[in-house]
């Protein structure tokens, strides 16, 4: 059960930083942007 647990916590870190990372990238560079 530790092991899928894991694997579990992995996969959703790994799906959450795929979609996060590139909205927060685009933020980021239209935040520089408008300065």
């Amino acid at each position: 059960v530790g092991n899928l647990f894991i694997l579990s916590l992995a996969t959703a870190d790994l799906i959450v930083g795929c979609f996060v990372m590139p909205i927060a990238g685009i933020y980021a560079i239209m935040e520089s942007w408008n300065m």
